[in-house]
């Protein structure tokens, strides 16, 4: 079970999870050297070809036991304006979702694209991987 902790520690622990399912299933695991890239870990292997994979954590469960993911980014930007960035398809390839009970899911890009916020419900199975 994943313990609720500050939003980085809890976006290292998403990373690690990540790094460790693509690896135990053959990929390559490459991680950007810096923090400005839209996405957490690029991943490769034949016949599949690179994937930018943007990974994002959650313990917080709405009343009718589904986990809440903030999908959205929410930045300072000069003059103390707020930038508001929405998950994008463009930006990365793969949303890998880790829930607070370490179920972890891997989900097309283009099934979230737009999205601020996404529930993890009972049609996440197709997605979910071990």
């Amino acid at each position: 079970m994943l313990k609720q902790a500050s939003t980085r520690k809890q976006g290292d622990v998403g990373t690690a999870y990540a790094v460790s399912y693509y690896a135990r299933n053959g990929f390559t695991v490459s991680i950007p050297l810096a923090d400005s890239q839209p996405y957490d870990l690029i991943v490769d292997k034949d016949g599949i070809g690179l994937k930018r994979v943007q990974v994002k954590t959650s313990t917080k469960v709405t009343p009718t036991g589904h986990y809440s993911v903030e999908l959205r980014t929410i930045s300072n930007r000069r003059g103390g304006k707020l930038e508001i960035r929405k998950f994008s398809k463009q930006k990365a390839d793969i949303l890998f979702i880790v829930c607070g009970d370490e179920r972890m899911f891997a989900i097309p890009a283009d099934l979230a694209d737009g999205m601020a916020q996404i529930l993890v419900t009972k049609r996440f199975p197709l997605y979910e991987v071990k």
